[in-house]
């Protein structure tokens, strides 16, 4: 089985999107330990068509990317047009991955509800019809900044227990090339609690690193 990941985050390193794509990969190869994994990154390059003829290859293809205003990061966007050109060019053509490869789209956020991605998975629904794809399913996770911000936390226990169970799902149906309805997770902690420890853990971590003051930082001009 070959399984491409397209990391659409346009952070260096560090980001969500990478760390959420190396548990769905463990996740993965726990399950099947044969598959064949290939990472394609956007943030500094395009693809180019030696890059779209792997998708010719694959039995599905996991787009992993952070909610910008409720859809895609731009550069990622542009990439799905881009594509989305390339599979209608060659309509007539005959394409192995039409009509038998699987999208999955794996999205955080930083609001504390991961249903806030809902929408940018309907958009890759229509992206994937367009494109003769199989849409497979979604997953949106919540409170992703946090997350980041704490990786002593262990996926499955305490704020991500809820992440963890999804992640395996979503694992599953992948693996079995199944679809399904979309896994939505928010961190297993009351509201209030998330947000003092996202301000903690997030913005006045950043502030002391820049040598700013929580003062400093509330400050309103008159």
């Amino acid at each position: 089985m070959n399984i491409v990941f397209l990391n659409g985050s346009p952070k260096p390193s560090g980001g969500y999107s990478s760390i959420f794509s190396e548990f769905l990969k463990k996740a993965i190869a726990k399950i099947k330990p044969d598959v064949n994994f290939t990472l394609l990154n956007i943030r500094t390059n395009m693809l180019v068509e030696d890059d779209y003829e792997l998708f010719e290859t694959c039995d599905a293809l996991v787009i992993a990317y952070p909610l910008y205003m409720d859809a895609f990061p731009s550069h990622l966007t542009t990439q799905l047009i881009r594509l989305e050109e390339w599979y209608t060019s060659r309509k007539g053509e005959k394409s192995a991955s039409k009509g038998k490869m699987r999208v999955y789209g794996v999205c955080n956020c930083g609001f504390y509800e991961g249903e806030r991605t809902s929408l940018s998975f309907d958009m890759l629904k229509v992206w994937c019809r367009k494109c003769g794809f199989v849409w497979g399913q979604g997953l949106g996770a919540g409170g992703g900044e946090l997350l980041s911000a704490m990786p002593q936390i262990i996926m499955g226990h305490g704020p991500l227990r809820s992440l963890g169970k999804n992640i395996n799902k979503l694992a599953f149906d992948i693996v079995n090339g199944m679809s399904g309805e979309p896994l939505f997770s928010s961190p297993d902690m009351p509201r209030f609690m998330f947000t003092a420890a996202a301000n903690k853990a997030v913005w006045e971590a950043k502030a002391k690193k820049n040598s700013l003051t929580k003062k400093q930082l509330l400050y309103r001009i008159p």
